[in-house]
């Protein structure tokens, strides 16, 4: 009986919706580090609940990775047929680094952060398969605004998820707001997707008022500490179940959204001066009591202050900023946005002065030098002779072409220049600023697993039986092996070959500092190989169009060590001639993206890292070499 009224009621949902609709539901519990209690009945209890709206559900529990990155291509292909509806759910941990949200499989090994991007999945990768489909409309419901579980082993891991931005025609639901924690629930179902479950199946409520209805009924439960969050919007309106008078598809009409009294409770508590509640107020009430006032200063980015930190590198400094003194460094102020000075001093080192542009919250390093003690002075000596030095050789070679005879690589010759430096797309790539270079070689491809074995006598590569031709770029190497592998080269050859320093490197690959996102190109596909399954493998180097140096690969197939130590706010610390930051921590800076990342990871201005230690099966290698 219950069979048959399932039918039945299938039946007549599929009748009444006009849109073709297809979920994937991925529910994962059984971590063997902080296991967690409800997802798997969220994700059973949602997959019921679509099913019976007329969804076509994938659902998988305890998933590992390999599992969900085919489920996620599977969806996004599916996704592109007209007149559909995708939505995609997910309960379990996700774990946000550097502000990029990454949903955990089940069989992951964290040890720290760099693990994450190996052992997670990128929530831009479903938010990619989604933009690529370009179908009408694409929810996203992410209950795992849990606390991190490693997050004793981070350096920049924080509560909850990172707000992300959500492509156009799609909305991205957060149990809880950017940054803080959603309570797992005590009873079958977590109490995000509890109330969620209430709401969607309520008839003649568009996705709009599930979701307040959703966040207000969340914000009572947890005793007001815990409030959901939307991100994006879409054109008119979108019905999991329509009433009498309604339709499923998707109208232009927009509804008439009111306060309710849950609006009084969020004002009481809210910061009124937090940009990012003021957002999410008027997410929730367009047409609030404080939505004119909110909107006026989010127009004109009116706030009171900002955090600026400050650090150096030696102890008992004294700190003074516009000019006033703040006593020693390990600062944490605040500050109105606008211009500062700081200066950083301190007896026998070189003084450290910046002038920042405050408009965000900012760290400022200053790294000081010490000053050297004078020499001893002999008076009687005799006078010292100042010898002519020799004139600079010319920096241009007579052909931009140059092949290693030991190894066969190509080099293509990369004249100097100047070029701005970084993007305002990821906050450790700015800020933008002008960097100019010295010519140099730069290699035409990524270092090929038998330019590698012709010098180190093994092939390391994890893909080389899948692809196997001696021209596949090599990986699985970290940066450590990169030295060995150069040091052992230089003696063979007596050459000074290198990694290229973050700036060269960015420099080769806008095609000598051309304003482009990827490599040769503003449109990636024609330049790079990416956006594909996790082990789908690399591909042979020179297969796709090289940018305007004669340089392949640059975006896309695998990341490549450079020489440079990575910080977030390295950019803060460049000289403007051949900048290379070794400063603090450990962790090396990775260019360019690979075959299974996104094109948002593959632009030229994108920076990864690793620790130096670390060998993964997406990244290699390509050299410089200093003329």
């Amino acid at each position: 009986m219950k069979i048959l009224i399932t039918l039945i009621l299938l039946m007549i949902t599929s009748a009444a919706f006009a849109e073709k609709r297809i979920a994937l539901v991925i529910g994962n519990a059984t971590y063997k580090t902080a296991p967690l209690k409800n997802p798997v009945n969220d994700a059973s209890s949602i997959s019921s609940a679509l099913t019976q709206l007329g969804f076509e559900v994938t659902m998988k529990l305890n998933a590992n990775k390999r599992t969900m990155k085919t489920e996620i291509s599977k969806f996004g292909k599916a996704l592109a047929q007209p007149n559909t509806v995708g939505l995609f759910y997910y309960a379990g941990h996700g774990i946000q680094v550097d502000n990029r949200n990454f949903l955990i499989p089940v069989n992951s090994t964290i040890n720290g952060e760099a693990d994450v991007e190996f052992e997670g999945i990128d929530a831009g990768r479903i938010l990619g398969q989604m933009e690529k489909a370009g179908n009408n409309l694409n929810l996203v419901i992410l209950d795992a605004c849990r606390d991190n579980p490693f997050g004793g082993s981070f350096r920049s891991a924080k509560r909850g998820l990172a707000r992300i931005s959500a492509p156009k025609g799609s909305m991205i639901i957060y149990a809880a707001s950017p940054g803080e924690r959603a309570d797992d629930g005590a009873g079958e179902n977590g109490v995000f997707t509890e109330n969620l479950l209430k709401t969607m199946k309520q008839p003649g409520l568009t996705v709009d008022q599930i979701f307040k209805k959703t966040a207000s009924a969340v914000y009572n439960d947890t005793g007001e500490s815990q409030l959901p969050y939307r991100e994006g919007s879409i054109l008119g309106d979108f019905y999991f179940k329509p009433g009498k008078q309604q339709v499923a598809s998707i109208s232009q009409t927009k509804p008439v959204l009111t306060s309710t009294g849950a609006e009084d409770t969020f004002i009481k508590y809210m910061d009124k001066e937090d940009l990012g509640q003021m957002k999410v107020y008027l997410d929730q009430y367009p047409s609030g009591k404080l939505s004119a006032l909110f909107r006026f200063k989010l127009k004109n980015k009116e706030v009171l202050e900002y955090t600026l930190t400050v650090r150096s590198n030696v102890n008992g400094d004294k700190v003074t900023i516009d000019g006033k003194s703040y006593g020693p460094s390990r600062l944490d102020l605040k500050l109105k946005p606008g211009e500062h000075t700081i200066k950083i001093e301190k007896e026998g080192y070189e003084p450290f002065e910046k002038t920042i542009q405050l408009a965000s919250n900012q760290t400022v390093r200053g790294i000081l030098s010490e000053v050297p003690a004078p020499p001893q002075t002999n008076w009687e000596s005799t006078p010292a002779v100042v010898q002519a030095q020799p004139k600079p050789k010319a920096n241009t070679p007579k052909s931009r072409n140059w092949r290693d005879s030991a190894t066969g690589m190509d080099f293509k010759w990369v004249p100097k220049g100047c070029f701005k430096m970084g993007s305002n797309e990821s906050d450790d790539e700015k800020p933008i600023h002008q960097v100019c270079v010295n010519g140099y070689w730069m290699g035409k491809t990524e270092v090929t697993q038998g330019q590698w074995q012709k010098i180190m006598g093994n092939n390391p590569a994890y893909f080389k039986k899948k692809c196997t031709s001696s021209d596949c770029p090599v990986e699985n190497v970290s940066w450590d092996d990169s030295q060995k592998f150069i040091q052992k080269l230089n003696r063979s050859t007596g050459q000074t070959f290198r990694l290229p320093t973050e700036a060269e490197w960015e420099y080769a690959c806008r095609s000598g500092g051309k304003n482009e996102k990827y490599s040769g190109s503003n449109s990636i596909d024609n330049v790079a190989w990416y956006g594909e399954e996790w082990d789908s493998g690399t591909h042979q180097v020179a297969k796709k169009r090289p940018n305007g140096l004669g340089l392949y690969d640059m975006s896309g197939n695998v990341w490549e060590w450079v020489q440079d130590k990575y910080s977030k706010s390295a950019y803060g610390f460049h000289a403007r001639n051949n900048p290379i930051y070794d400063a603090g921590g450990r962790y090396r800076v990775r260019r360019g993206g690979s075959f299974d990342n996104t094109a948002s990871r593959s632009r030229c201005a994108f920076r990864g890292d690793d620790a130096p230690g670390g060998s993964f099966n997406y990244l290699g290698l390509r050299l410089a070499r200093t003329p």
